[in-house]
């Protein structure tokens, strides 16, 4: 997983393919603490790879699995959060350096 512009966010986690976005979300509100939205890509950062359905497994975005931990294959979520409306984003920074 990578935040988007803040490298120290960034976190590895094993996941099943059958995991939801909604499920992934939480997983991130968890690692690094409440926020408004949360937009997710696969692979890189970019409009056309947005997985939006929350209810949507990962497998259904084209995210690849395996049978055991050990063999399972790498993929890159970037994500990108933004605060809630009445939160900074230097605000949720500080935060998160407690």
């Amino acid at each position: 997983m990578k935040l988007l512009d803040w490298k120290f966010a960034d976190f590895q986690v094993t996941l099943s393919t059958n995991t939801t976005i909604d499920q992934l979300v939480q997983i991130i509100e968890k690692r690094i603490g409440r926020f408004g939205t949360c937009t997710l890509c696969k692979d890189e950062f970019r409009e056309m790879n947005e997985m939006t359905d929350g209810k949507m497994k990962l497998k259904e975005y084209g995210i690849a699995g395996s049978k055991s931990k050990q063999d399972a294959p790498h993929s890159i979520i970037c994500y990108d959060v933004k605060p809630f409306e009445y939160i900074s984003q230097e605000q949720m920074l500080l935060s998160w350096m407690n």
